[in-house]
């Protein structure tokens, strides 16, 4: 997320990856050591899952849920792959707001209505540097 103006990172700057790394980044890593992704709000009410092939990064990924000003607002306010249980194939599911039996369920539920995610990965692999992202499988559960 943050370059620095000495080395070839510095032609990945974007003033949004700053913006993004200091809202929801720790300690100002480069992307060979962290890529976040940020999304708009999801409603609620209703259940949402993103099942997806293990990004296989170095240390871990995971993802966190905010309410509409950008705040956790239960204790338990994220799942990563050091929490969550693989599906059988080896892929993982992650659920949003759709009950206590729905795999690897995080909590929605808030005063605002709405709530957003922050995906981290840390030590991203290979697959991830070269542009694989979590977030567009988030998908609403009919």
């Amino acid at each position: 997320m943050f370059t620095a103006p000495t080395d070839s990172s510095n032609k990945f700057f974007i003033q949004e990856k700053y913006e993004v790394g200091a809202a929801i980044g720790w300690g100002g890593a480069q992307l060979i050591d962290n890529i976040y992704e940020v999304s708009g709000n999801y409603p609620t009410k209703v259940c949402h899952q993103a099942t997806f092939e293990d990004p296989e990064d170095k240390a871990f990924w995971s993802f966190t849920v905010y309410n509409k000003a950008g705040f956790m607002f239960n204790d338990v306010a994220n799942v990563s792959s050091n929490t969550a249980t693989a599906n059988e194939d080896g892929t993982y599911t992650v659920s949003f707001g759709c009950g206590k039996d729905a795999p690897n369920n995080i909590a929605t539920k808030n005063k605002s209505g709405v709530f957003n995610l922050g995906v981290r990965h840390y030590q991203p692999s290979e697959k991830v540097q070269n542009g694989y992202r979590l977030l567009p499988f988030v998908k609403p559960v009919k």
